[in-house]
Order: C-alpha cells, then sequence, then structure tokens
C-alpha cells in the first residue's frame, strides 16, 4: 500500500451521520514528531523518492532546492 492509499481509504467524518456524537465520545489524541524528523521526512518525500508521477515538481522545484546545497 502506497502513503497516497493510506489516505484514500480513511473513511471520512465528514460523511458520517453519528460524526457528533463520535467527536463527543471518543477519545482523542495527537501524535507529534521531533520538528527534525518533519524536515528530513519533507525532503526524503519531495526531494528523494520522487516518482515519476511527481517529475512536475521535481523538476520545478527540486532541481533549484539541490542547486542550493
Amino acid at each position: 500500500m502506497t502513503r497516497y492509499d493510506a489516505h484514500r481509504t480513511l473513511p471520512l467524518l465528514v460523511f458520517d451521520k453519528n460524526k457528533e456524537e463520535k467527536l463527543r465520545t471518543y477519545k482523542k489524541f495527537m501524535v507529534v514528531r521531533h520538528p527534525f524528523d518533519r524536515i528530513l521526512s519533507a525532503y526524503r518525500d519531495k526531494l528523494e523518492d520522487w516518482e515519476p508521477a511527481d517529475s512536475v515538481f521535481h523538476k520545478m522545484v527540486g532541481k533549484k532546492i539541490q542547486k542550493l546545497r
């Protein structure tokens, strides 16, 4: 499963008829990552692991960023 498929398979709360009850009764939590982990993840996502479908971003932005190094 790709990272994009994971987001598409999650149920959307917007379309749920019991959303009010779920928001009121479900336990909520937040996962927080270290800022440097987020920077590294963004670098890998946008510059290292780019796929042919993402080539427009890589050509326009990625190569400019790599030249700055």
